[in-house]
């Protein structure tokens, strides 16, 4: 199984409530696992786009998942990402992972 986290670049990130996300940057969760989120500018309607990184098998589970949001694509260093356009990232991200089961 490949392990995402060689792509964090703050493996000392503090304990973050995933509500309470705001902007991009390596966050630890309360729930025990890590996400990077990275700000990738805006797409083509002004709004603000991101890229969402985690374990594998997490990833995995939103693939699958009929009620995500954004595209689950693979960069070329073989990581797996899922690119979506928000405003509220916290809020997305919480709904998003409620869907999937990982929380």
């Amino acid at each position: 199984m490949r392990n995402n986290l060689e792509h964090y670049s703050d493996l000392n990130a503090r304990v973050y409530k995933l509500h309470d996300i705001c902007t991009s940057g390596a966050y630890y969760l309360q729930e025990g696992f890590m996400i990077n989120v990275e700000r990738c500018g805006c797409n083509t309607y002004g709004n603000p786009k991101y890229h969402l990184y985690m374990e594998s098998t997490y990833m995995d589970k939103i693939k699958n998942t009929k009620d995500r949001f954004g595209r689950v694509l693979t960069d070329k260093n073989g990581l797996q990402y899922l690119t979506f356009t928000s405003y509220n990232v916290g809020s997305d991200l919480t709904y998003l992972f409620k869907k999937c089961g990982i929380l």
